[in-house]
């Protein structure tokens, strides 16, 4: 159509895979400017015009970002002829055909466990997240999403590879990512193309034994024709390494740079629920020693961390708050909310030193953010260690492989001193992403980069009064066999 720019697709192209995708999920993956978000914008206006009368929304993390990157993009491909009005207070899309299409954000809403997605008020015939991997979307808004694909508009194409109604289709577009988009999306659809076996968490449909998600991703150089010129040589020059190996070929391995290398999904995040009951068992004989942290935020998100050390010196991490642009008087009380869940009372939280500097007036007084917390809520707060590089060390020690060490629910050796819940996505999201800074000739500094740590200064915090791992291990008088139920589930949780 003469005014609109030409969207190219090569046969055998990732944009020509992607585009034939007829499965529940279609997942869009790897480097930068592969395509992404323009392929994903194109297949959705593709379905507003065969699927007339349906309701699609358009998702990324925050408002600002879908309006000043993904929805730019819709409608740089739509064409405006299609147009009958957009609403720009709310952000309808309407075309002449009657399908509709809202641009929005993601949210969970709620406190707690207890949260529901702010899309659960709708139905849908589509939808399309970008940037599905940024830290602000959860699992749970990808579950709650896919229940709200409801929707019924009927097909007028001649494609017989459609579905009739619907299509009831959701589109993701991902970056290679460490959080749950890998674990939960990503690692069990690899571990299925290479072996056919199905996983937990694998989206399947057992009853007509086919999957419901399909991945296409590639490399920045797949889609060469369509970018600039200077586009690949530009970022060529700007990553090397294992940054390149993610960014440009789109790599789910390449994360050189980060803090913490050695920390493993598959290794260091147990089930919730293993965890919960594990700590409760202990306590029913054991003292057990309770960890916490406390990192505060307002702009950016404050972050709690209930943890707990087991008889052998292994450290999990068993719940947490994290949230930004809360007043103190909600902070104190989901800490409150989730220390009553798991009995815990009359503890001292390892805080950010930085809170029994920051004042606050009430009532006529200038108290400090931690004076608040004990005098209205009685939660005491005591000052963390802050030393960064030791802290960092310390946690680091944590994470590496003991080979006589036993992880504490299935027994195996080889094992790492410190666990998280899956419970904790905010957590996963951060050490994912959690890199060393570089200087001007591109060389790492003995600094990590100062944004999204907030749960990883939680957990240097936490760390504070515990001993190095080299202490622990000298100090073990001998090899324990660790009593748990989970026995049977050995063989499962070490594939």
């Amino acid at each position: 159509m003469a005014g609109l720019p030409e969207y190219r697709i090569i046969d055998g192209s990732l944009q020509d895979r992607f585009m034939k995708l007829r499965t529940k999920i279609q997942f869009y993956g790897g480097g930068f400017g592969n395509g992404k978000t323009s392929g994903t914008c194109v297949k959705a206006i593709q379905l507003m015009k065969d699927y007339p009368g349906s309701h699609g929304a358009v998702l990324r993390e925050t408002l600002p970002k879908v309006t000043t990157t993904t929805m730019k993009e819709f409608f740089k491909w739509l064409p405006k002829t299609w147009i009958k009005s957009f609403n720009k207070q709310e952000r309808m899309l309407t075309l002449v055909n009657g399908s509709t299409c809202v641009f929005s954000y993601l949210v969970q809403q709620g406190s707690g466990s207890d949260t529901t997605s702010n899309v659960l008020s709708a139905t849908f015939d589509w939808a399309l997240v970008d940037q599905v991997e940024d830290p602000g979307i959860v699992y749970k808004d990808f579950t709650d999403l896919l229940g709200r694909l409801r929707g019924s508009a009927k097909y007028i194409g001649d494609d017989p590879t459609m579905p009739k109604t619907g299509p009831r289709w959701l589109f993701l577009a991902c970056n290679p990512t460490r959080n749950w988009v890998y674990k939960k999306l990503i690692e069990p659809y690899q571990i299925y193309k290479k072996t056919g076996k199905i996983t937990p968490d694998l989206i399947y449909n057992t009853n007509k034994n086919e999957l419901m998600i399909e991945v296409v991703e590639g490399s920045t150089y797949e889609n060469k024709d369509n970018v600039p010129e200077d586009f690949i040589e530009t970022l060529e020059m700007t990553y090397t390494g294992q940054m390149k190996d993610r960014f440009l070929k789109g790599e789910w391995a390449g994360y050189e740079g980060l803090v913490y290398p050695n920390f493993d999904i598959a290794r260091n995040v147990l089930p919730h629920d293993w965890i919960k009951e594990y700590y409760f068992n202990l306590r029913n004989s054991y003292n057990v020693e309770i960890i916490e942290g406390f990192d505060y935020g307002l702009a950016v998100p404050s972050c709690y961390m209930l943890g707990f050390v087991d008889p052998w010196g292994n450290i999990l991490i068993l719940d947490g708050y994290y949230e930004k642009e809360r007043p103190p008087s909600y902070i104190a009380e989901q800490i409150l909310r989730i220390r009553s869940e798991y009995g815990v009372y009359d503890t001292n939280i390892l805080a950010d030193p930085a809170i029994f500097k920051r004042t606050i007036v009430q009532n006529n007084q200038t108290l400090s953010l931690a004076d608040i917390m004990f005098q209205d809520y009685n939660i005491r707060m005591i000052p963390a260690q802050n030393d960064i590089l030791s802290g960092i060390a310390k946690v680091t020690g944590y994470f590496n492989i003991s080979k006589m060490h036993q992880n504490p629910m299935t027994k195996n050796y080889n094992a790492p001193y410190l666990y998280v819940s899956d419970k904790c996505e905010f957590f996963v999201t951060e050490i994912g992403n959690y890199y060393w800074t570089k200087d001007a000739k591109d060389n790492y500094k003995d600094m990590p980069q100062d944004k999204d740590d907030h749960a990883m200064d939680t957990l240097k915090y936490m760390l504070t009064y515990r001993p190095n791992i080299s202490t622990i291990i000298q100090a073990k008088a001998k090899t324990s066999t660790i009593p748990t139920r989970w026995t049977e589930l050995e063989d499962d949780y070490d594939e």
